[in-house]
């Protein structure tokens, strides 16, 4: 499936005025389909996708993409990256997940925008959606100027090949940006009840029998060295609020919302019994929310692929 836009280009900055009204309709497109399927799969990763708006943004501004640049998203799910950087420069983005099921979410609310929303996209610009594994990317050699890969490697058995196939599509000089947790860097106050402390640590050990890790972020930067890339820079993106008791009930419903969908996959691994998963939940949807102070840091890596001996990489 592919978009393109139907603008023409006038410059490449666009008002912040111009900019939130895009981000505006785009968000608008993701709440509508999220009201329309009250009981769409993983409906939780949905919520967090507009959750997290804000913060995904101002991430993306930092990437340095360059106009005309050609920009893989890997592990794209329900495309909202390529989405906001096609509205935002004029790029071509391809975004690959390996779930045909959040790709054809993506398919609906690309096209449904795509309808309404002509120049919704900056001039030039193009997304293609395709289904495909890190492992084995269905792009050419060579052909990326940039990838992005948010919040995939906490999931990845051999993330050492999931390394080396990021470095083979991208050019001589390209870079390769990896976002993803440590849940080291996670804090809140008052810590959480007992009841919830035993369900996330469930949720974790059921992402570890997959080979998961929910303390990757510390170990990105050593992948991406150990693959062959220059690693450019390493950061912590902190965020930090204080939830009110209104909030902290919005927090609790997105929580219970994930914890559901597990539940099945939990009780089949045999880390807790239907029955006990059923009382951790019933206590802890019970629990007065109250104020509580939360904060977490994702870590970024950025490498970038070396030149051969003697040549220039393209600026």
């Amino acid at each position: 499936m592919t978009i393109t836009a139907t603008t023409e280009r006038h410059g490449h900055a666009l008002t912040p005025a111009a900019l939130g009204a895009k981000f505006t309709r785009i968000d608008a497109a993701y709440a509508g389909y999220l009201d329309a399927h009250p009981s769409m799969p993983n409906r939780w990763l949905l919520v967090q996708t507009l959750l997290t708006a804000r913060e995904r943004r101002m991430m993306l501004g930092m990437l340095g993409c360059q106009p005309g640049a050609r920009v893989l998203d890997v592990g794209s799910g329900f495309g909202q990256v390529p989405l906001e950087l096609a509205a935002t420069l004029p790029v071509h983005v391809t975004g690959i997940d390996v779930d045909p099921a959040n790709l054809a979410v993506a398919t609906a609310i690309h096209e449904r925008l795509s309808v309404e929303n002509g120049e919704l996209l900056f001039g030039e610009s193009a997304i293609e959606l395709t289904q495909g594994s890190i492992y084995e990317l269905p792009v050419r050699s060579a052909s990326v100027d940039l990838v992005i890969c948010r919040f995939v490697y906490q999931h990845l058995a051999d993330p050492t090949q999931a390394t080396a196939e990021l470095f083979r599509v991208l050019r001589e000089g390209g870079r390769a940006v990896l976002v993803d947790i440590d849940d080291q860097f996670s804090i809140t106050y008052p810590e959480h009840s007992s009841s919830l402390a035993s369900l996330q640590d469930a949720f974790s050990r059921l992402q570890a029998t997959d080979g998961g890790d929910r303390f990757v972020g510390r170990k990105l930067a050593g992948y991406l060295a150990q693959g062959g890339f220059s690693v450019a820079a390493t950061m912590l993106w902190p965020q930090a609020a204080f939830l009110s008791s209104v909030d902290g009930n919005a927090s609790r419903m997105f929580e219970l919302e994930r914890l559901h969908n597990a539940k099945d996959a939990i009780v089949e691994q045999g880390i807790l019994t239907a029955s006990e998963i059923d009382w951790y939940l019933s206590s802890y949807s019970s629990e007065e929310p109250g104020g509580r102070f939360s904060c977490n840091a994702q870590v970024i890596a950025v490498g970038q692929r070396p030149p051969r001996s003697g040549a220039t990489p393209r600026s």
